[in-house]
């Protein structure tokens, strides 16, 4: 049943206008994009990774490390020197994909019961691939922009390189639980998976931002707050411009 009639159409051209506007977004920030040949852009991508100097041990060993032995992976991680365009396209960016995947195929194919109805389709997937991927990169960023701005309030080092470091590897197990956006029901094990990730932040402020112990919780519980209100704010605002009315949906 489709709520209104020509709707479906429209939404699935909104969802397109909102891609190509994520592509241009994405375009100046990455040089190695090509909209125009999507083959070379994923070649440019590849043969970026490969030239790259690495900046420490290989994405699956340090998802496993990071999940498993926290505690000692924060001090390898604080050895490296960190830099924030090479952590964003070798590491954010693969393991966003994979949520960002998971919600394309869940909403858009299986669909997400609202009361009787339930929506679907391939706009309203695209839709959810892309606002968890925009919400994923700049939550990251956000974090990372908070943590720089609070340590030296907490006598800790103000370094935006450290901070980023900080916020992009504790949201590993969030990143990682994506994937369970791919059965909608299952959306809250993603929650659950990203709640790992304040035990993460909670272990690696300290060692990353030189925090004194007695300032360690204070910091943490500071930059928890702070994050908290400027999420509230962000997913406000996300919802206005991803989530459509009910009307406009496609209810099968």
């Amino acid at each position: 049943m489709t709520a209104v009639g020509n709707n479906s159409s429209f939404e699935n051209n909104y969802s397109l206008s909102l891609l190509k506007k994520a592509a241009g977004f994405f375009i100046s920030i990455f040089p190695f994009v090509d909209v125009n040949f999507p083959e070379a852009a994923f070649q440019k991508y590849f043969l970026h990774l490969t030239y790259l100097k690495p900046t420490g041990m290989n994405l699956i060993d340090r998802v496993k490390n990071i999940l498993l032995t926290p505690q000692k992976e924060w001090h390898v991680i604080n050895s490296e020197p960190g830099n924030a365009g090479n952590i964003t396209t070798t590491y954010i960016l693969p393991l966003t994909l994979i949520g960002a995947i998971a919600a394309f195929i869940g909403f858009g194919f299986f669909g997400v019961g609202i009361g009787v109805f339930k929506v679907a389709g391939v706009g309203w997937g695209i839709k959810m691939a892309l606002s968890y991927a925009i919400r994923s990169i700049l939550g990251i960023v956000i974090l990372a922009f908070i943590i720089d701005a609070l340590a030296p309030n907490f006598g800790s080092q103000k370094n935006f390189d450290k901070s980023f470091q900080v916020a992009a590897y504790s949201a590993t197990a969030g990143l990682v639980g994506g994937i369970f956006l791919i059965i909608p029901a299952l959306s809250i094990l993603a929650l659950l998976a990203s709640l790992y990730g304040l035990y993460l932040l909670y272990l690696g402020l300290p060692i990353l931002k030189k925090t004194p112990a007695d300032k360690a919780v204070s910091y943490f519980v500071v930059v928890l707050v702070v994050s908290l209100i400027v999420w509230v704010i962000f997913y406000y605002i996300q919802t206005l411009l991803f989530y459509p009315r009910l009307e406009m949906m496609d209810i099968d």
